[in-house]
């Protein structure tokens, strides 16, 4: 973990666990063409990087992709941030200012750029996959994407979901009303958390 291995270390060390999962997959009694990945947050891009880069080596191990929540703009480019400046644009129709300062407060951290970058291109489509070409968002597993309504990843979420659904790729999308970041691991406590964990099942296990 960063800062002691700033990236790619994360990238690297899960797709080596791709790779082995893949070549091991009869060892273990795993259909190697049915591997899945999924992750939340942080884990979330590195789902998606994980499947870049997979397809950029040609190797194409991944089935599908599940990220909850996923961080997958990491730059600091003001044309393309997501203007949170207007609380209406998540709907809020009450705790504005509450909602607000939440957002605000989540966005203003310096650890990704300090700790885990480290001086390296934030544009670039294995940090900020939300820039990968529209040729490679078209040729991604298909994948379902999982937000909150007041996640502060939201909407960059669903920029790269109509990213990828215009590109022509296979993307399906659910945003749980009421939800903030990381409501999944409020499972038992928050319905919206045991029906996420639902639907990653059976987006996993269909087809």
């Amino acid at each position: 973990m960063a800062p002691e291995q700033p990236f790619p270390a994360g990238l690297l060390d899960v797709y080596r666990v791709v790779v082995a999962l893949h070549q091991t997959a009869k060892q273990y009694g795993i259909d190697e063409t049915q591997l899945s990945l999924a992750g939340d947050s942080a884990g979330g891009n590195l789902t998606y990087t994980v499947a870049l880069l997979d397809q950029k080596l040609q190797l194409n191990y991944l089935h599908k992709l599940v990220a909850l929540y996923p961080a997958v703009y990491n730059g600091h480019d003001a044309e393309k941030e997501m203007d949170f400046s207007d609380i209406q644009s998540y709907g809020a129709q009450a705790d504005q200012a509450l909602i607000a300062q939440y957002i605000a407060s989540f966005r203003e951290s310096p650890l990704i750029s300090d700790w885990y970058l480290q001086g390296v291109d934030d544009e670039q489509m294995a940090v900020s996959p939300i820039n990968a070409p529209a040729a490679m968002l078209a040729e991604l597993p298909a994948s379902l994407l999982i937000i909150g309504e007041f996640d502060p990843l939201r909407l960059e979420g669903e920029a790269f979901f109509e990213r990828v659904r215009d590109a022509g790729g296979t993307i399906a999308y659910i945003r749980y009303d009421g939800m903030v970041h990381a409501f999944v691991d409020k499972i038992g406590d928050y319905p919206q958390a045991n029906q996420a964990v639902l639907d990653l099942v059976d987006f996993v296990l269909a087809g």
